[in-house]
């Protein structure tokens, strides 16, 4: 969303706009006060197809930087992060921003960007040093305005949008709360102190990219989603932790009910993945109810052609590890997979099966009514993945990866990642997504982060 923002703007716009870049680099902020937070949301109208509300002031107490009312002080490694970008540390540092909420919103085919100014004239003056323009009054607004994309300033607000939508900011602006987000039960999911990042996106939205990519048609989406509205999400940089979390609402900006996951997903038992002996660099795993693997064995048998009875004999955890192997490497990727079945001879079986179908390339063996499959020789008395294997147990689906894997994407560094997980679970009566990233450090995610970022770039990553 920032970057369609950007493209109409010209060099200085960007240089403005860059503290927006700081949301992309860490993925976000969130709401600050109630009072700041229902003001800010008063603005934005209800029929928003998507919402991110940003917290200013929380983003500079998980970075740790000194602030002297509303002027804020990077720090070296900001500093040099934006050394090409000095318009960010200047603004910052001016104190002209308010330390309260900013929200990124989309409707009707525009984005936006709003918050609060400390100090009115002195952000006006700040963008009209930088851009070598000024302000012009319309009505109670004053905005400049420069290849297509528009700043305006009115009260304690500022706005950044696209040209040919700042007709709409007067609307905005004076709409009461039954015209906002407000006035919707999920706005809700807007506010959570203790996240740096919120945000909502309507199932409207998600639909139309579903049916573009997927092909499926309204009705079959309806019954896809059910009863789901918007998808809520959040972000939040923990000492040592990255936690995002996303669930499915209803009109009433409720969890979805999750009887319709639950009836075919069981929930990940841990006993399942221990017999997966040996080092990995990724484990996935699900739990497979009886509803779920007949469909599985009549998909097979309908898309592929193959037919195993055995498929529909599955009834728990089904776990596979895997050991990434060397670039280049042609031959058959090391793993291990447990498939836990609802009887010994349903495994031993399934076991005959994919032993005639890879021609003995799999070696196969049973446990109690578990199925082993291995490609490789493994060692140990457990599976490892890293510190977050823990996080599959009790969930419907996931996979967990090991920290070698976590750096072999990262620069050059000494940052002790430990670990990553993905997992979909149960939540009460509903279900939530959940990604949980370890960064094996005792500071705040977000200075980690940062840290990684200026890794890259002084090995031009960036």
């Amino acid at each position: 969303m920032i970057v369609l923002t950007l493209r109409k703007t010209p060099t200085y716009m960007k240089k403005i706009l860059t503290l927006t870049a700081i949301v992309a680099l860490i993925l976000g902020l969130a709401s600050c006060s109630d009072n700041n937070t229902d003001k800010l949301l008063c603005s934005v109208p209800a029929d928003a197809d998507g919402v991110v509300v940003i917290n200013y002031e929380k983003i500079v107490e998980d970075l740790n930087l000194k602030t002297d009312g509303d002027k804020v002080q990077f720090s070296n490694q900001l500093k040099t992060l934006f050394e090409s970008e000095p318009t960010v540390s200047k603004l910052l540092s001016s104190g002209a921003l308010k330390l309260a909420p900013m929200a990124f919103f989309y409707e009707n085919g525009q984005f936006y960007l709003t918050g609060f100014v400390a100090d009115a004239d002195a952000f006006m003056s700040f963008v009209e040093k930088e851009s070598n323009s000024t302000f012009q009054k319309n009505g109670s607004f004053s905005i400049l305005t420069d290849g297509g994309a528009s700043i305006a300033v009115v009260n304690d607000r500022f706005w950044i949008c696209d040209t040919d939508a700042e007709k709409n900011l007067a609307k905005f602006m004076e709409q009461d709360k039954d015209a906002s987000i407000l006035s919707k039960e999920v706005s809700s999911m807007l506010k959570k102190d203790n996240c740096d990042l919120s945000g909502i996106v309507t199932m409207d939205v998600l639909t139309e990219l579903a049916e573009s990519n997927s092909g499926l048609n309204p009705a079959q989406m309806a019954m896809v989603l059910g009863a789901v509205e918007h998808l809520a999400f959040d972000c939040s940089f923990n000492k040592g932790e990255i936690l995002a979390t996303m669930c499915a609402v209803d009109a009433k900006g409720a969890p979805v009910d999750g009887k319709a996951l639950s009836k075919y997903f069981d929930k990940i038992n841990m006993g399942t993945i221990n017999c997966l002996t040996g080092d990995f660099d990724m484990i996935a795993a699900c739990g497979i109810k009886p509803e779920l693997a007949n469909a599985l064995g009549s998909l097979m048998n309908a898309y592929g052609g193959l037919k195993v009875p055995q498929i529909e004999k599955i009834d728990g955890t089904m776990a596979l590890g895997i050991q990434v192997r060397p670039e280049g490497n042609a031959s058959m990727m090391p793993m291990m997979m447990a498939v836990k079945m609802a009887e010994g001879d349903d495994a031993m079986a399934l076991g005959q099966t994919v032993t005639s179908m890879t021609q003995n390339a799999v070696n196969v063996s049973v446990k109690g009514s578990t199925l082993l499959l291995r490609t490789a020789s493994f060692t140990g008395k457990e599976a490892k993945a890293g510190a977050c294997l823990k996080d599959l147990e009790g969930a419907y689906f996931g996979y967990v990866v090991a920290p070698g894997v976590v750096k072999s994407y990262l620069p050059s560094n000494t940052i002790p990642f430990t670990g990553a997980s993905l997992t979909l679970r149960p939540d009460g009566d509903s279900f939530k997504m959940e990604m949980r990233i370890l960064t094996g450090s005792d500071k705040n995610s977000l200075s980690t982060l940062v840290s990684l970022l200026n890794a890259a770039k002084k090995e031009n990553r960036l």
